[in-house]
């Protein structure tokens, strides 16, 4: 086991850095477990797994303490565990040398620091408030102890929660808030039986693949679906129809847990390309053996999943409803010789038209295409140059988004905790722009097929709105930088419900 040291984070840092699994129960240390945590931290470049320890109680026997020690060394991955004050002289075997933070959620946990031991060597304090008051009482805790490994880890609103913390009350304490460098936020709204980490595993996926004699795989176009096989179909009819050999590139579809029988529609209409195209279709299953229905939203981990058996160095997001040029393959692999990050403009088909599952090339563009959202998106699609635009980073989409697979794994990938729609992408291409990555829009428009019937927000503005509200305070509260409450601002002034600031007004005119 490699120890971390946190004394000096700047010298450890690295593009992602602190991968977080929480362990609740003695069978959290098993090996069956252990080794699947090992595992997904593979697909990502972690250095270090912060073992979250707040579950465990004091009845964990010694023995069970060192049997949990053995099964977390490793030689592979740096150890930092997290531990409440409580826990710190019970799990003492459990922790022997391993370096450890204290977590401080409210007033009670300082009173119970400040009767341990001064001897105690934690590597630093990780602070959790839920309420506005124990976001006070540790803003005083901070500027009390005034040194540099504490960090910051707050949670989403919760409207159940009297006086619950919001994004507003952070933002207005106006101070600059550190975070460990990669931790990913922990999303508490998240029901436990999510599964938010896919692998291939027999009983939830299952992938064909058609292939050529000979690959030399230059592109991954990697594409997520759901019930849309009539307009996947026309898509991947148009990728296979490309101006390069098709042993340049692979096609990977994800069915995401659909009922439309996509699997073997597509592999009946393109059984003729058998060994004349590198095509892989995985099915996904929303039914876990173990954890129940997986009934959300999965697109980001989609791709994660696809990038898992990804074979090429450049990786291409296309939405299952995009259609493309017979040049577009070679548009993509140019643009990313010289960018790091390439986006094609996207125009929208007609719905009266898109029901004829068009051809690219019959297409008028003046004609029978529009811009959706055009205030928004005629900014980028008219600039000269797309870094030239302030807060560029924001249009960064998915619907059509080259990169390259050592700088998506080196951010983390697309993070676990957007489990509804919007901002994943946003938060990918953030933090690209934190990385100084050079990006650039292709003007070559692709033509999204139109059909609402498949789109997330099923053609409602309101409910889109609603649910851009929850993710839009995620990416806050991942990156905790003032600028980004400023530019969505809009989308934070209803965090808190009516009813919840009722009840808060009231419960304070209460309290003594």
């Amino acid at each position: 086991m490699r120890n971390v040291s946190i004394n000096n984070l700047e010298s450890h840092r690295s593009p992602n850095y602190f991968y977080r699994y929480k362990l609740d129960y003695i069978a959290d240390f098993s090996s069956l477990a252990h080794a699947r945590r090992i595992s997904k931290a593979r697909q990502n470049t972690t250095t270090c797994l912060l073992y979250d320890l707040g579950g465990l109680t004091e009845t964990t026997s010694p023995a069970e303490q060192a049997l949990a020690h053995s099964m977390l060394s490793s030689t592979e991955f740096e150890i930092l565990f997290l531990v409440r004050p409580e826990q710190v002289n019970s799990l003492k075997t459990l922790m022997q040398e391993t370096p450890y933070l204290i977590s401080l959620s409210d007033e009670k946990d300082m009173i119970r620091l400040s009767a341990l031991s001064a001897n105690i060597k934690p590597q630093g304090f990780l602070l959790s408030p839920k309420t506005t008051e124990d976001f006070k009482n540790l803003l005083v805790f901070e500027t009390a102890h005034n040194i540099d490994n504490i960090f910051w880890d707050f949670g989403v609103y919760d409207r159940n929660q009297i006086k619950s913390l919001s994004l507003k009350d952070i933002f207005s304490a106006r101070r600059p808030f550190r975070r460990l460098d990669g931790l990913e936020l922990w999303n508490h709204s998240i029901p436990n039986h999510f599964e938010l980490e896919p692998l291939f595993e027999p009983q939830l996926t299952s992938m064909w693949q058609f292939k050529t004699s000979y690959q030399r795989i230059k592109l991954s176009v990697i594409i997520p679906s759901f019930n849309n096989a009539a307009f996947l179909a026309n898509v991947i009819k148009h990728l296979i129809h490309q101006d390069l050999p098709p042993e340049d590139y692979e096609i990977i579809v994800v069915e995401d847990g659909g009922q439309d029988r996509s699997s073997e529609i597509i592999y009946e209409i393109f059984e003729s390309y058998k060994s004349k195209i590198n095509l892989k279709m995985i099915y996904w299953s929303k039914d876990h053996p173990e954890k129940g229905a997986q009934n959300f939203f999965r697109a980001g981990l989609a791709r994660n999943l696809a990038v898992q058996v990804a074979e090429a160095e450049n990786l291409f997001f296309l939405d299952s409803d995009m259609l493309t040029p017979s040049h577009f393959v070679r548009e993509v692999l140019a643009g990313l010789e010289k960018y790091d990050l390439i986006q094609f403009e996207r125009h929208h088909i007609h719905q009266n038209i898109s029901l004829l599952n068009p051809r690219y090339q019959d297409i008028e563009l003046k004609k029978q295409t529009y811009i959706e959202e055009s205030v928004y998106w005629s900014q980028l699609f008219k600039a000269p140059r797309w870094m030239d635009l302030p807060n560029y980073w924001k249009f960064t989409c998915t619907y059509a988004l080259g990169l390259k697979k050592k700088d998506f794994l080196a951010v983390g990938r697309f993070k676990k905790y957007y489990v509804s729609y919007g901002f994943e992408d946003t938060d990918l291409g953030y933090e690209l722009f934190l990385r100084n990555k050079k990006c650039s829009l292709i003007k070559t428009p692709l033509l999204h097929l139109t059909s609402y019937n498949h789109m997330q927000y099923k053609n409602s503005h309101v409910q889109r709105l609603k649910l851009l509200r929850k993710t839009a305070g995620l990416f806050y509260l991942q990156h905790l930088n003032p600028e980004i409450y400023k530019l969505f601002g809009n989308f934070y002034s209803f965090e808190k419900p009516f009813k919840s600031a009722l009840r808060d007004l009231i419960f304070q005119r209460r309290s003594p």
